[in-house]
């Protein structure tokens, strides 16, 4: 899946923040601290897991 939205840490605000940006139909790569919480939902439809926090960096910000 090639995510156009990125997200770093899925703690209480980062999780709403994943479920609020999948429910409007975009594809969103996750990425947090303790794997198995980015696997949970990596399994979920929309959601892809980054294995790294600079995986799939794209535009003019990304080296």
């Amino acid at each position: 899946m090639n995510s156009a939205i990125g997200l770093i840490g899925l703690g209480t605000m980062g999780a709403a923040l994943a479920f609020n940006i999948a429910e409007k139909d975009f594809d969103i790569a996750v990425w947090n601290r303790t794997t198995q919480v980015a696997r949970d939902f990596s399994g979920l439809q929309g959601f892809a897991r980054m294995d790294d926090a600079s995986q799939d960096q794209h535009g003019p910000w990304a080296s």
